[in-house]
């Protein structure tokens, strides 16, 4: 039978690969596969790299939260007059903060029947500094550009010294240890901690009931697609 028989009907001749061309295909699909492996690899490491990172923060954080559930003592900065110290406290659940005031020596008073609580899925922001208005209305903007300023030795660093009695001079040397809660309904609080390890936990302790994720949790949700 002749070839124009065969192919009465149009179709495609049907071509066999030449053994150089498998190979190639061959070849071809071995290198898809490794890309596939070493881009899963990549993205398996990154998640167990994310794991561990995540880890190690809930480890760090829970410690804070202990910390900050026996109290560190703050100044209140009032309107006007002088700061007024008093012990911030979280309580077990980590649903309310708890304040009570200090007696001459620095003890707590009225710890178990806290006349002050304040819940914090109010919390709107947490500032770290001298930021909000009452800051500035309570030092003066000119007064408090100029003390922070001075408050910064030449490395970038603080003075370590604990804080002492604040008052409208004084509040902008204690910028590194100063925060402010923005509750809801504009209202605020704003204080300054004895030294700044405490004004750092309190936004550190705070993500976990807030739901603020860091970095490294977004990455670890994203890969686990929730």
């Amino acid at each position: 039978m002749s070839s124009s028989k065969r192919n009465r009907h149009n179709w495609p001749a049907l071509k066999r690969k030449s053994p150089a061309r498998r190979g190639w295909d061959e070849d071809s699909r071995c290198i898809d596969i490794v890309r596939l492996m070493t881009t899963w690899q990549r993205k398996n490491g990154k998640l167990h790299d994310a794991e561990a990172t995540e880890h190690h923060l809930s480890s760090v954080v829970d410690q804070v939260l202990n910390y900050l559930r026996n109290g560190v003592r703050v100044a209140k900065i009032p309107s006007k007059g002088n700061g007024r110290r008093r012990l911030y406290f979280l309580l077990e659940d980590c649903k309310r903060i708890h304040s009570c005031d200090l007696d001459h020596q620095g003890f707590p008073l009225n710890r178990k029947w806290p006349p002050v609580n304040m819940w914090i899925c109010g919390i709107e922001k947490v500032l770290i500094g001298l930021s909000t208005t009452s800051f500035v209305n309570y030092s003066g903007e000119a007064q408090l550009a100029k003390t922070r300023q001075e408050a910064v030795f030449d490395n970038g660093t603080h003075p370590h010294d604990a804080t002492q009695n604040i008052t409208s001079s004084s509040l902008g040397t204690n910028n590194h240890r100063a925060f402010a809660l923005l509750l809801r309904g504009g209202k605020s609080l704003e204080v300054v901690c004895e030294t700044g390890s405490d004004c750092e936990s309190w936004p550190v302790a705070l993500k976990r009931p807030l739901h603020l994720g860091t970095p490294a949790e977004r990455l670890l949700e994203e890969r686990r697609g929730t």
